[in-house]
């Protein structure tokens, strides 16, 4: 028989399933097997000391035309690279001391442009509230900021349900989640109180 070998069937042959392992194991190329370092040991954040230093400089003077760029009228490309870029330094800056004041200064820069009409600025700044979801403790959140909470948890329901573009809506539902989910966190932390 022509490439395929015949195995008897008595009780000196391997088990056939250990032979079709063996034979698919050995016929099987490899460009990596599992985990060969060890998980890297966890580091305190170093972009956390100086995050305020990157951050505001940013969000300064996004509203006054210079003569190399007017970011509310055509550089609406620069404008939503700008947006992205704070909402990762954002991100980046979750455990800094500084992460509550950059948090309220990202989402009042949110709330000016919320009604933008470029699909990739109105992206950005839900990228953002994303990141301050994430970044800012829950309790600053529903504590200090809950009257911004509620107006964009209005205004993030608006853009689910009237948002042309489907990943806006979809990151307006996500947002709305992550929300609930700290919501659901606060109460479970919560003190019960007799």
């Amino acid at each position: 028989v022509h490439g395929i070998q015949i195995i008897s069937h008595n009780s000196s042959s391997p088990d056939w399933k250990k032979v079709v392992e063996q034979r698919v194991r050995s016929k099987t190329r490899r460009f990596a097997k599992g985990r060969s370092q060890a998980e890297p040991l966890g580091t305190p954040n170093q972009f956390a000391p100086i995050a305020g230093h990157f951050f505001f400089p940013l969000l300064r003077n996004f509203d006054r035309p210079l003569t190399t760029f007017d970011l509310l009228g055509d550089d609406h490309l620069v404008l939503g690279r700008l947006v992205h870029t704070l909402a990762i330094l954002m991100y980046f800056a979750l455990h800094a001391v500084v992460t509550p004041a950059m948090g309220k200064a990202l989402l009042e820069f949110v709330w000016a442009l919320r009604f933008h009409t470029d699909t990739y600025v109105r992206h950005g700044l839900l990228s953002s509230v994303s990141s301050i979801l994430l970044s800012v403790p829950a309790e600053y959140l529903l504590d200090d900021m809950t009257e911004e909470i509620l107006e964009t948890q209005v205004w993030l329901a608006d853009v689910a349900e009237k948002d042309p573009d489907g990943d806006c809506r979809h990151l307006a539902m996500q947002n709305l989640l992550l929300m609930e989910n700290l919501k659901k966190k606060k109460l479970e932390t919560a003190p019960l109180g007799l």
